[in-house]
């Protein structure tokens, strides 16, 4: 019997989870501080990936990691030091392909002042990065048959990774606290996405942004404060 089978072909993507990557990141912190540093009162870290270059099994991730240093000095004076630092690691896996798009995300699980000497603080944060890699293959399908082949069609719907944009914007939010601050010494926001919907030319993002504050209070006996606030956001 001839064999009258039809086949087409289209593009699909695919989305692989990949194993999370531990990274340790060491840096010396120099307060600016004319007196040494008696106490590390708060240590708040964060990290962001800025590229990632798909290779032959591996990716290249490249990355800053941003710590706030709050301490006491020995005359008993309350400061802050920002410190930022960069740090390049890989994620391997062999569906990695260099026309894979593999995103990568970074979270600081903890972070710990291992010494103490001067004003410079020596500080481990160890760094979680979540990898997913995106590929798109081409898809064979049964598009025509003779006609004593009974075949039954029906529409599915299919995703195709076509381009990737990145965008910036400013959210503008209150935070309320019960006192006068006289010194703000942190403020750190993070985001999490929590629903995205994809329409023509645009994909709308909602989430919440969760600040944290620590702050000297304005009293006549200052008080060393934190306080968490959570805000929504909506975002085309």
């Amino acid at each position: 019997m001839e064999n009258n089978n039809s086949y087409e072909k289209f593009l699909a993507s695919y989305k692989q989870r990949l194993n999370d990557q531990q990274v340790l990141v060491e840096c010396s912190v120099n307060m600016d501080s004319e007196s040494p540093i008696s106490k590390v009162l708060a240590v708040n870290s964060s990290a962001c990936v800025d590229q990632v270059e798909s290779l032959s099994g591996e990716a290249s991730v490249t990355g800053t990691v941003t710590i706030n240093v709050v301490y006491i000095t020995d005359n008993q004076q309350i400061g802050a030091s920002t410190y930022s630092t960069s740090f390049v690691s890989k994620v391997q896996d062999a569906s990695i392909t260099p026309d894979a798009k593999v995103f990568v995300s970074a979270n600081v699980e903890d972070s710990t002042v291992n010494s103490l000497s001067g004003s410079t603080a020596k500080v481990f944060c160890n760094i979680t990065l979540y990898s997913e890699c995106n590929k798109n293959q081409e898809v064979s399908y049964l598009s025509g048959a003779s006609e004593d082949v009974c075949i039954k069609q029906a529409e599915t719907t299919c995703m195709y990774l076509s381009n990737t944009v990145n965008t910036t914007w400013t959210e503008n939010q209150q935070c309320v606290v019960k006192e006068p601050i006289r010194t703000l010494f942190v403020s750190h926001c993070d985001v999490v996405c929590k629903k995205w919907e994809a329409s023509y030319n645009t994909v709308t993002v909602e989430g919440q942004i969760f600040n944290k504050l620590i702050y000297l209070t304005d009293e006549e006996t200052p008080i060393l404060k934190t306080v968490c606030n959570t805000f929504d956001f909506r975002q085309e």
